[in-house]
């Protein structure tokens, strides 16, 4: 069974929560020469969705949490 939020990003998406929460404001380049990756990373939720469960944290808590996390690491 897939678990996920039933929602696709483009990594441009998760670079900007990332830096968002690290409080970074620079700017991304990518080198177009460069392979592109996965088109594509939506899992179909039917199955979760039918057993009545969604994911309880967004992108942005979940990015948060894992910075604290690692923060607290020292």
């Amino acid at each position: 069974m897939n678990v996920g939020v039933g929602e696709d990003r483009t990594v441009d998406e998760y670079y900007g929560a990332i830096a968002e929460v690290l409080g970074f404001d620079g700017a991304f380049t990518h080198d177009p020469g460069r392979p592109t990756g996965m088109g594509r990373k939506l899992l179909d939720i039917t199955v979760q969705t039918a057993l009545g469960w969604r994911a309880p944290t967004s992108l942005a808590a979940g990015v948060r949490i894992a910075a604290d996390h690692f923060r607290a690491l020292g």
